[in-house]
């Protein structure tokens, strides 16, 4: 048999020639596929560490156009702070809350006036999302107690404004009041690949206030301040599925009942996608 076939492939030289080159391109086109795949289901996790791992669970308010109101849908005031302070005091498998709320004000420094989005958060945002100054502080609970007029900036939005001047202990008006900069943020940075630009560019331009100011000083009304979004972050990743229905039991009670918000779950995101690029490794195959 193996004469015969070395005698076959001499006597069909061209034919052999391109059956190799079959080969070697399918095999080729499989291996750079799996590499590939596999390139990006780690890229995926790279980008997730970088903004506070798997154990964190996003919470949104659904748009009225994504659901059918009834009479009771509608009285729901929507996601808000005291939803936040609900979910920390109540919550047994969650460590970390944070609430954002987001303004546009128009921010003014010297030489520097724009309308930006401030973002109203809580000293936990700096562990939540593993984002720490590279200047001076974050927010702490004494800035939330007082509703303290005091900023802290992105590295971008530090740029912008100050140059390659100090910024610490800087003051800048953010709408009608005075606001003194307290820190400065480090740099984040996240490539897909060298062709992208940086994927959190987006919290570099950040301008950071506590948000109990934006509550009283920009807003003026304590009560039901709707917040823009909510993260969680659980004690043990694997308590991931009963701290989802922990957080849905408390946020439907405080909204009498109305399930008017969506939990995105990165572990089980995670999990879906691994499962769905075992079935395509197996299918492929």
């Amino acid at each position: 048999s193996v004469v015969d076939g070395v005698v076959d492939m001499n006597a069909h030289k061209s034919r052999s020639v391109l059956q190799m080159v079959g080969i070697i391109l399918g095999v080729g086109s499989v291996v750079a596929t799996f590499g590939l795949i596999d390139g990006g289901r780690r890229q995926g996790q790279k980008f997730w560490e970088e903004t506070g791992g798997i154990k964190k669970m996003f919470i949104r308010e659904l748009d009225a156009r994504e659901m059918k109101q009834n009479a009771v849908e509608k009285k729901s005031k929507g996601l808000t702070y005291d939803d936040a302070l609900a979910l920390k005091a109540q919550a047994t498998t969650l460590e970390l809350v944070e609430p954002t709320m987001e303004r546009t004000e128009v921010v003014k420094a010297p030489g520097f006036e724009k309308q930006l989005e401030v973002a109203g958060s809580t000293p936990t945002y700096e562990p939540m999302y593993d984002f720490h100054p590279a200047e001076g502080r974050f927010l702490t609970a004494e800035d939330l107690a007082r509703s303290a007029k005091v900023v802290v900036l992105g590295s971008t939005r530090r740029e912008q404004m100050f140059g390659g001047r100090p910024a610490i202990g800087q003051v800048i008006s953010i709408g009608e009041d005075r606001y003194t900069v307290v820190g400065v943020m480090k740099r984040k940075e996240f490539y897909w690949n060298s062709a992208n630009r940086n994927a959190l560019e987006w919290m570099n331009e950040l301008t950071f206030v506590p948000v109990t100011s934006v509550i009283t000083r920009m807003v003026g009304d304590r009560q039901n301040q709707k917040v823009a979004y909510i993260n969680v972050q659980v004690r043990d990743v694997k308590d991931m599925e009963r701290a989802t229905e922990e957080v849905k039991t408390i946020l439907r009670r405080a909204h009498g009942g109305v399930e008017d918000f969506q939990v995105f779950n990165r572990a089980a995101f995670m999990q879906q996608m691994d499962e769905q690029g075992r079935i395509y490794d197996i299918t492929f195959l």
